[in-house]
C-alpha cells in the first residue's frame, strides 16, 4: 500500500495525471484499507496534491482538502 501511495504522490504532481491520481487517492481514503502506518505516505500524497494552487479549485482537490483536514483531526485526537 505504501508503494501505491508513493506512486500516487509522484503522479498527482503532474497536471496531466492529477485527475486520475486524485481519484485513486480518494478511493483509497474511502476504502477503509489504510492503516495508521500509512499516514506519512498519505500526507505526502495530499501535500503533493495541494502543491499547485491552480489545481485546488477542481472538485477532486476540494475533496482531498476535506480528507486531509479529517485525517489531521484524527491524528491530533490520537496524540492527545
Amino acid at each position: 500500500m505504501t508503494a501505491a501511495l508513493a506512486k500516487i504522490a509522484s503522479h498527482i504532481g503532474s497536471a496531466h495525471k492529477f485527475a486520475k491520481a486524485a481519484g485513486l487517492l480518494r478511493q483509497l481514503l474511502g476504502s477503509g484499507t489504510l492503516a495508521q502506518d500509512h499516514g506519512p505516505a498519505v500526507f505526502a500524497a495530499l501535500r503533493a496534491a495541494m502543491a499547485v494552487p491552480s489545481r485546488v479549485s477542481c472538485a477532486a482537490a476540494a475533496e482531498l482538502r476535506s480528507a486531509r483536514l479529517e485525517l489531521r483531526t484524527l491524528h491530533l485526537r490520537r496524540k492527545s
